[in-house]
């Protein structure tokens, strides 16, 4: 959701928002957020919040990992890493006896 985490040249193509979606309304309630410490402030930041990226599209952001139903070791996916194949040299592939 914050534009710093858009991947780009400037962070090395690193970083969570990886739709690209970029709003500068809802980053500057996120930056204010960050440095508000006053609950009533908060609550109204917040809100200010939803109301932005309630306009924003929704999608399923997948990493499909294609493999035959007898392959063992593939780690149950887990964001933020999204290396779904870190171990692929210890699956293995039982086989009908």
């Amino acid at each position: 959701m914050s534009c710093r985490t858009v991947p780009n040249p400037s962070n090395r193509w690193r970083g969570r928002n990886t739709a690209g979606y970029c709003s500068q309304p809802a980053q500057d309630a996120i930056e204010r957020l960050q440095l508000t410490i006053d609950e009533a402030e908060r609550t109204e930041l917040i809100r200010d919040l939803v109301r932005i990226e309630m306009m924003m599209p929704l999608y399923w952001d997948l990493d499909p990992i294609l493999a035959v139903s007898d392959v063992t070791g593939p780690p149950e996916p887990t964001a933020p890493t999204r290396i779904h194949t870190w171990n692929v040299a210890e699956w293995d592939r039982t086989r009908p006896s």
